[in-house]
């Protein structure tokens, strides 16, 4: 029995350690030993038959062999899933710590960015109350516009009533002016001290002209122009202004 375990279990056969090859053939025969006493015994106490043949030995042999081959394929199969798992495991590892120094980026960045969203809040705040006060301002300014149109309207009305009564004696002086002549003119000027009245008119044509000074003699260098009376005709009266 020894020798046909031995064959089978020789040293050709890497899947059994040198150190447990003897205990396993002495084992293996011990247990085909065991069988051959416990049919004899089943045979005197039960008067049937067990039949151990040489077959059966080799048979169990073969089984355990198979059987030793299978746990193999399925420990190293475990092995290589476990080893999968564990280099799974590791590749998981240095991609978490990937993810977690890239979220670091981004968290300054968003931090960033948060700060940079609430002073942009709070300009738009800002702008927003300026805008309300100007929407008032503009309110405000809208009710003045219409206060001051309906003013101009009313001054309007009046600077046209009071062209329309001033039509007839800007006529009436043109034509007065039409038959003034040179002589005239002379004559005014050679007054030293000259009548209320007629001081009064020279002033008012040397304001309606713009000059300054307004004085007699003023008015006597004004009447001494060659052009005098050509340019009190042609006197652009629309340009006028109270200033």
């Amino acid at each position: 029995l020894e020798a046909v375990a031995s064959t089978f279990l020789g040293g050709e056969n890497a899947l059994i350690p040198e150190k447990h090859r003897d205990n396993l053939i002495q084992h293996i025969v011990l247990v085909h030993q065991a069988v051959i006493t416990s049919s004899t015994k089943f045979h005197s106490m039960l008067r049937r038959v067990n039949y151990v043949t040489p077959k059966n030995y080799l048979d169990f042999v073969s089984t355990f062999l198979r059987l030793l081959e299978e746990k193999d394929n399925f420990v190293m199969n475990q092995c290589n899933r476990l080893e999968v798992g564990l280099s799974k495991l590791v590749e998981a590892s240095k991609q978490i710590d990937e993810l977690k120094a890239k979220l670091e980026v981004q968290k300054v960045a968003v931090s960033a960015k948060t700060t940079s969203c609430n002073e942009l809040l709070k300009e738009i705040e800002q702008r927003e109350e300026v805008t309300k006060l100007k929407q008032k301002e503009a309110v405000k300014k809208s009710a003045d516009m219409e206060e001051q149109n309906k003013l101009i309207i009313v001054e309007k009305a009046d600077a046209e009533e009071a062209l329309n009564m001033a039509l007839p004696a800007l006529e009436a002086a043109r034509k007065a002016l039409e038959n003034l002549e040179k002589r005239d003119v002379v004559e005014i000027k050679s007054f030293a001290t000259p009548p209320r009245q007629v001081q009064a008119v020279c002033e008012c044509v040397l304001v309606v002209r713009g000059i300054r000074d307004v004085s007699w003699k003023s008015a006597k260098a004004m009447m001494s122009e060659n052009n005098f009376l050509h340019n009190l005709m042609n006197l652009n009266v629309d340009g006028i202004t109270n200033a």
